[in-house]
């Protein structure tokens, strides 16, 4: 159980860390910066212990497992995080559509945003497959699925300070 703490509050530590640090300042290449930021919050945690007569008593394969912990948390964290910087074009999507309000918004706001190709089509069809979205005619809407992660995706470029460049206008 100690191992699982350790592990799990040096990452809560961390994203806590980077979320007060980019609302701060939003640094131009972020992915560099969050493996920077995650690989010195250990380290500094440690020192502070050191300093503060606080060491855990773990032994050797506890420290181990901790440490792979950690690593895999924010190795985890990481490769979603890529989700939140740079919007995927599924979720510019659901992100138009959920702007688009609960009238949704027709094939061809659509088209005008974000081009007609095939690609476009065959996320289209994912996401209606996914129950992400729902198509009436020619008005997509977003399902209560749909909504929920769009929301969540919103929330969190919110509590890191990243702006969105999808608006309902275009």
């Amino acid at each position: 159980m100690t191992v699982l703490l350790a592990g799990a509050g040096l990452f809560a530590c961390s994203f806590i860390l980077q979320a007060v640090l980019w609302r701060i300042w939003l640094p131009r290449r972020q992915m560099p910066a969050l493996f920077l930021l995650y690989a010195l919050v250990p380290p500094a945690a440690l020192a502070v212990a050191a300093l503060t007569g606080h060491m855990p008593a773990f032994s050797p394969a506890e420290a181990v497992r901790a440490a792979i912990l950690y690593l895999s948390l924010m190795l985890a964290y990481i490769t979603l995080y890529s989700a939140i910087e740079m919007q995927s074009p599924t979720l510019a999507i659901i992100s138009f559509v959920a702007k688009a309000g609960s009238p949704g918004c027709s094939d061809d706001e659509l088209a005008a945003r974000f081009g007609i190709d095939t690609e476009l089509a065959q996320r289209l069809t994912l996401m209606d497959q996914a129950g992400w979205i729902r198509c009436a005619g020619d008005t997509l809407r977003l399902t209560g699925k749909g909504r929920f992660y769009a929301q969540m995706f919103e929330n969190i470029a919110r509590v890191f300070g990243i702006t969105r460049g999808v608006s309902a206008a275009g």
